[in-house]
């Protein structure tokens, strides 16, 4: 019916309740906190007033106020985090938010949500945050603190292999097995060797400088290691010939 005016008396929108109308299209409102405010009934309605303004001051003052943790490293690790997926201009986002990867919106949006994770799951000084999955976001589901070389063990670069039937990185099982892990790489990847042979084999006090080529004897000048000095190594594999050119080069051996 043209002209019906719809009663708003007690009604409530957020936190304004409606008390009385003082003109066309506009009624005064009491807000919980006490404060009443003249309002245009159609803003209200569409949830664009909720209050006599106390809730957007509120709200800045939450935001104003600090957790207390600013200079803390656990801080530090959060902004670097949200750093690499969130800012183009710095050094490394291609690795990270130029290839996809996030942070979640719980911990993009407030540095406690993080927090509160991280004290509840093995935070400490020392560990970095890891993503368990290379090409995931950070987030709960996909992060754990870790040290430096549980971190090299599960970069994207690094080498896996299986081993007794379990995927393990070739640096871990050089380490397991006391080797050099440049010569365990050389002996997979470029000798194409099985990962038994390449962990069982010795590695001579020469090997571990290069390697030799042939099955003669050489001798080490006085340049080299006084460990080295006048000793005399046969040469352990022949498919090492690249190594040892290395070692001529390096120790004049002759």
């Amino acid at each position: 019916m043209a002209g019906h005016r719809i009663d708003l008396t007690g009604q409530k929108f957020g936190r304004l309740t409606a008390i009385k109308r003082t003109r066309p299209n506009y009624w005064m409102f009491k807000c919980d906190c006490g404060n009443e405010k003249e309002c245009n009934t159609n803003n209200v309605k569409r949830g664009q007033i909720q209050s006599c303004g106390c809730y957007l001051r509120e709200s800045a003052g939450s935001r104003a106020r600090t957790h207390g943790k600013s200079d803390t490293v656990l801080f530090k690790k959060w902004l670097q985090m949200r750093k690499r997926c969130n800012c183009p201009k710095i050094h490394g986002y291609h690795n990270y938010g130029g290839r996809g990867i996030k942070v979640c919106k719980e911990w993009d949006n407030s540095f406690e949500a993080f927090s509160d994770w991280a004290e509840h799951n093995g935070y400490k000084e020392g560990l970095s945050i890891d993503r368990i999955n290379p090409d995931g976001d950070y987030c709960s589901d996909n992060c754990r603190w870790a040290t430096k070389k549980e971190q090299d063990n599960n970069k994207r670069t690094t080498v896996k292999v299986l081993y007794k039937g379990e995927e393990v990185s070739l640096s871990s099982l050089a380490e397991k097995f006391n080797l050099p892990k440049w010569k365990v790489y050389s002996r997979v990847k470029r000798y194409k060797w099985s990962i038994e042979k390449a962990i069982s084999v010795p590695v001579t006090a020469l090997c571990l400088l290069a390697g030799c080529a042939n099955t003669t004897s050489v001798q080490i000048k006085p340049v080299c290691p006084p460990m080295l000095r006048e000793t005399t190594y046969k040469a352990m594999q022949a498919d090492e010939v690249a190594d040892y050119r290395i070692a001529v080069e390096k120790c004049r051996v002759f």
